[in-house]
């Protein structure tokens, strides 16, 4: 199925199973399961002239909102694979998406549903920028690796190669292990990914062609990066983008070089009033600018350090700390681990409260080596608790979640 025949489909969906809901003027709920059904009822969603609801985990009851899955498709129109094919007919972003009134639902990793809007306009401001960025044409092919039902996905593996015209296929590791040699092409001008398939992406390196490797979602972390850096076939770029739904992209830094510096996408401005941090962005529509939960280090020439969000810093025996500094030295204490720190305020603790880590991987050598490493990198309280997981409990974005189940625990001194 190409692009012109995938909105043929959805505006027969329309037309068939949506009468009365457009007639009545109603939300469209979109709950697919599958990555095929993701992209009609995506395309259904483009061509709704009100308001659409993404809900990617189907978290979402809404009494007031047409709910439409692939129940309600008929089998005629679903796409017969996750994979859509560029033709010289395909319909131009803004045929009627300018005005396109898009709710993101999202818990993060835990909570209830949050809904975030955005515009058509905005969308189109962060696309026109990206395509300009990657430089993918009608003759190109995409690879997804993530469902196109969050921002990123939706941006990345859906708006982009529909503006570009470009191929997208799509993989879904729901069913099971896939194999890289069984994909379609063995070229692909980009593969859009998260953290946690980094795994399949050494697999595809080994064996298909990549031009742009992108990573969101999650930090793509230190111990990926130098082994992205030591592979024998390597992309011949990695971006690693750094953004949130309510923000959309604010920058992107080469994952194939040392630099730890984000530059600003093309359109975004950041800056500092008031002793906060903005953002200035089209991608914001109708919004002009945005407070950021984000704390970024400004360098000069639109280039930010990324210091983590600004309600990960804790203040610890009357010192201001972030607990990324804390993740950045444990990490470096476990061989480039993966490493998840939290700090609990406690009154009951002459310096405010204590600190909680985990450390992907076996216990590794003893407190007092720990810490000599540790004091090396960092002015930071060691953490108080330790835990070692074998393998942290990530969700489909790569974001590790409540950690939970088996570990091996190490206390230290309490409070010392």
């Amino acid at each position: 199925m190409n692009w012109t025949q995938l909105f043929e489909c959805a505006e027969q969906m329309i037309d068939e199973v949506l009468v009365e809901a457009r007639a009545q003027r109603q939300p469209l709920l979109l709950q697919p399961l599958t990555r095929s059904g993701s992209l009609l009822l995506l395309a259904v969603g483009c061509l709704w002239p009100f308001e659409v609801i993404l809900d990617e985990k189907n978290l979402l009851q809404d009494e007031d909102a047409f709910r439409l899955d692939e129940s309600k498709i008929p089998s005629r129109l679903l796409p017969a694979a996750a994979w859509i094919q560029s033709d010289a007919e395909a319909p131009r972003l803004g045929f009627r998406l300018e005005d396109w009134q898009l709710t993101l639902c999202t818990s993060g990793s835990t909570g209830e549903p949050k809904r975030i809007r955005k515009s058509g306009a905005g969308l189109l401001a962060e696309v026109h920028d990206l395509a300009e960025l990657y430089q993918w044409t009608a003759q190109d092919a995409v690879l997804s690796l993530v469902s196109p039902l969050h921002i990123y996905g939706l941006l990345h593996s859906f708006l982009l190669p529909l503006y570009t015209r470009s191929t997208v296929e799509f993989v879904s590791f729901q069913e099971g292990p896939v194999d890289p040699a069984c994909i379609q092409h063995q070229s692909y001008a980009g593969v859009i990914g998260v953290p946690a398939t980094w795994s399949f992406v050494k697999d595809l390196l080994a064996c298909k062609s990549l031009g742009t490797l992108v990573m969101s979602g999650a930090p793509f972390g230190e111990s990926r990066r130098r082994e992205l850096q030591a592979l024998p076939q390597k992309p011949q770029r990695a971006w690693e983008i750094l953004g949130s739904t309510e923000t959309g992209g604010l920058g992107f830094r080469s994952l194939l070089q040392r630099d730890d510096s984000f530059r600003c996408l093309k359109s975004v401005r950041i800056f500092e009033r008031d002793g906060r941090q903005w953002v200035e962005s089209p991608y914001l529509q109708p919004e002009t600018v945005w407070e950021l939960a984000d704390r970024l280090e400004l360098q000069a020439d639109g280039r930010f350090l990324h210091q983590g969000r600004s309600d990960r810093i804790f203040k610890y025996a009357g010192q201001r700390y972030a607990l990324m500094e804390v993740e950045k030295s444990l990490s470096l204490c476990f061989q480039n681990a993966e490493t998840l720190v939290r700090f609990h305020n406690d009154d009951a603790v002459a310096q405010g409260g204590w600190l909680e880590a985990w450390v992907e991987g076996e216990a590794g050598p003893a407190d007092a080596a720990i810490r000599q490493s540790y004091r090396q990198s960092t002015r930071a309280p060691f953490p108080h608790v330790l835990h070692f997981m074998p393998r942290f409990p990530r969700d489909a974005q790569g974001k590790v979640q409540v950690c939970t189940g088996p570990m091996q625990e190490r206390t230290n001194s309490p409070f010392p």
